[in-house]
């Protein structure tokens, strides 16, 4: 199977590859996984600090300018996405930290940039398997899932608007997320758990929530869809099952 280096939607140059090891970190409160299925809030943990090494290179200097250009727009400090390393199934949950970069004038367009990216990885266990997306009427349904926690992304469509709200919620995990405002006919509205992000026809608003953006975990995930007002004419779930 090919070697692949891929953050996000991002395929590295075949001459860059990982490079440093698992340099502990301590990094801020967040969401910790257990192996049981559930999971826990804690004050600091340890992650790895992964990087990225290698040289990029351009027929023309527009052409490593180019590169350069989309190495640095796809790993902008701040995004946490999968970084794949070595199968396209396998990836871990990565945040760009650092970069450095040391020019080497004296070549021509071969060889002239060394380049250097530090990624931080909350979780560097998990493996992802193929994506599934499993019916649900709008009022929600089971999902039978077994494996570590992952992180889905919800998308709900509004059938009839009004001024109410939405309340999403997993009885396994005891995680409910309540949507609260104006809601128009017709409205999308994605809740993404991976990057905790709340999106309503495809313009962030994470205003409009409260609570917890539901996760799924090994068992049956009771999910349950109620409103207020408003009325749901679709409700969706897709997300990549993980192996512990």
């Amino acid at each position: 199977m090919a070697y692949l280096l891929k953050y996000g939607d991002y395929e590295f140059p075949t001459t860059m590859r990982p490079a440093s090891g698992e340099a502990p970190v301590d990094i801020a409160e967040q969401e910790r996984p257990r192996g049981d299925g559930s999971i826990t809030q804690v004050g600091r943990q340890k992650s790895r600090s992964l990087s990225v090494k290698g040289e990029i290179a351009g027929d023309t200097p527009d052409d490593l300018q180019a590169t350069y250009a989309a190495m640095r727009a796809a790993c902008a400090p701040g995004r946490l996405v999968r970084l794949y390393h070595g199968r396209d199934d396998q990836y871990v949950m990565a945040q760009a930290e650092g970069w450095t970069e040391d020019h080497q004038d004296g070549l021509l367009y071969g060889t002239v940039t060394s380049i250097a990216i530090t990624f931080r990885a909350p979780d560097p266990a998990w493996c992802a398997a193929a994506s599934s997306s499993p019916d649900l009427d709008p009022a929600g349904g089971t999902i039978s899932y077994d494996g570590a926690p992952c992180a889905p992304t919800w998308s709900i469509t509004v059938d009839t608007g009004g001024a109410g709200w939405i309340r999403l919620a997993n009885t396994l995990t005891g995680e409910t997320a309540t949507l609260t405002g104006t809601f128009a006919d017709g409205d999308v509205i994605d809740i993404d758990r991976a990057a905790y992000t709340v999106a309503i026809n495809g313009v962030a608003d994470f205003g409009l929530m409260g609570g917890r953006i539901p996760s799924l975990a090994a068992g049956d995930n009771d999910i349950a869809l109620t409103t207020h007002i408003v009325s749901v004419s679709s409700l969706t779930c897709a997300y990549t099952p993980r192996q512990y």
